[in-house]
């Protein structure tokens, strides 16, 4: 059984490529949100949503193929986005390097407030395989961990 949707249907290519290898998965389609208003460490309140959910194991599923973005607070990614946004273009990878739907910071309050008692599912972060990252000493998987990220590699996660 296939859960799949038209290409256009899907936030991008790589999401639907994602779930191609994954179909058993349900997408996200309207992007429902948590039925949450997460806090950010200023107190500014945001909606979260889930890509996809895996009712096998009980997971809602964020996918992702770039590593996240350290914009602390929303107030802080939105201010760095439309000051950046004056002078150069336009782009995904400039929009992943300072958006708020891209910061670890905001995945790290998603998934600490939705892996807690308040929720009847656990969130995950599940990064596309080829996505690059450190574990330098503030790298990205150090910094993810510090933020309280729960996350897994595509093959980790669906593995045997």
């Amino acid at each position: 059984m296939t859960n799949l949707y038209n290409i256009t249907d899907y936030d991008s290519k790589a999401e639907y490529a994602f779930h191609s290898r994954h179909s058993h998965l349900i997408y996200n389609i309207d992007s429902t949100p948590f039925s949450y208003e997460f806090p950010d460490s200023n107190g500014e309140e945001f909606h979260a949503c889930a890509d996809f959910y895996d009712s096998i194991n009980n997971m809602a599923i964020e996918f992702k193929c770039n590593k996240l973005n350290k914009s602390a607070t929303k107030a802080i990614a939105r201010d760095t986005w439309s000051e950046f946004s004056k002078y150069h273009k336009d782009s995904l990878y400039n929009r992943l390097r300072y958006q708020w739907n891209h910061s670890a910071f905001k995945h790290g309050i998603v998934s600490c407030t939705v892996n807690s008692e308040l929720f009847p599912y656990n969130f995950i972060v599940i990064f596309k395989d080829s996505t690059q990252s450190s574990t330098r000493k503030n790298g990205d998987i150090t910094f993810m961990e510090k933020q309280g990220i729960e996350w897994a590699r595509e093959s980790d996660y669906f593995k045997g």
